[in-house]
């Protein structure tokens, strides 16, 4: 019986044999003694279909938090994309890998062709509580203009990199319509150059660092680095975009940025 239920059960169309499972499961009446072994299995087996849909999807993937280290130093940067973050990634690596050349780890493509030279953990990596832990911040509006100039401004949609083309960026696109894009994407799951800052700096309300510098008084939070923790960073001007006469803010962009990154011009001082 199981066999010929099977059969012919997988036989049917997807549209039939959902409209079959439909009659199966609301049918008030109940089976004679003819059909009560076939109606059991077939209940059986739609349950078993309509639970593998509807079962719930897996959880989306957090954007990653990532600390970079420099274990000889006892440091721990918390790298936030479009911050100097790899420029600060270089200097630590001047002290991770002395096996390393100037010359490679100051070669942008060759640097970023290598992540691996980099030593990245979690937040909750044992070795992270035993450093002195920093980042730095940028304000939030010249935070994404810098994200347009360099990965989205002059590309063809074939040069933009997939997982923005996943925010459905494509070439051509005005400042405003990227931004459209970034608004309507899941908070917890938006791509980490344009997440706010303060999902990497604070977990709830504890910070995850010791402190918090601004790009624009970098050389003071150099000072402020080397004065707590015993380690004067050489920090090269890496990856930076210059200024594109076609990224320019808009009030009206302006104001809605405030309000997406309203977290951050709280958390660190900063004025729309």
């Amino acid at each position: 019986m199981r066999v010929k239920v099977l059969c012919s059960f997988k036989a049917l169309g997807v549209a039939q044999r959902d409209e079959k499972i439909g009659r199966l499961l609301t049918s008030s009446a109940a089976p004679n003694t003819e059909t009560g072994a076939m109606f059991t299995e077939l209940s059986r087996i739609a349950s078993r279909i309509l639970g593998r849909r509807c079962a719930a999807p897996p959880p989306l993937r957090k954007t990653p938090i990532k600390f970079v280290l420099a274990r000889s130093r006892r440091l721990a940067y918390l790298q936030i994309p479009k911050v100097g973050c790899t420029s600060m990634r270089t200097a630590l690596c001047f002290w991770a890998r002395p096996d390393l050349t100037r010359e490679q780890l100051l070669d942008r493509e060759t640097f970023e062709r290598h992540p691996e030279w980099n030593d990245m953990v979690p937040p909750e990596d044992p070795f992270v509580a035993d450093c002195f832990r920093f980042t730095f911040v940028r304000h939030p509006c010249e935070r994404f203009a810098s994200f347009v100039r360099s990965k989205i401004a002059g590309r063809t949609t074939e040069q933009i990199r997939p997982r923005f083309r996943r925010l459905g960026l494509r070439a051509g696109m005005s400042l405003e319509e990227i931004f459209a894009a970034v608004e309507a994407a899941p908070r917890e799951t938006l791509e980490w150059h344009v997440m706010p800052q303060s999902y990497f700096v604070f977990d709830g309300e504890r910070p995850r660092v010791d402190f918090i510098g601004h790009l624009e008084q970098f050389e003071a939070g150099l000072d402020e680095i080397a004065a707590r923790s015993g380690t004067r960073l050489e920090v090269q001007r890496l990856n930076a975009t210059g200024c594109d006469p076609s990224v320019q803010l808009s009030p009206e962009l302006k104001a809605r940025l405030a309000k997406f990154y309203a977290e951050d011009f709280a958390r660190f001082g900063y004025t729309p």
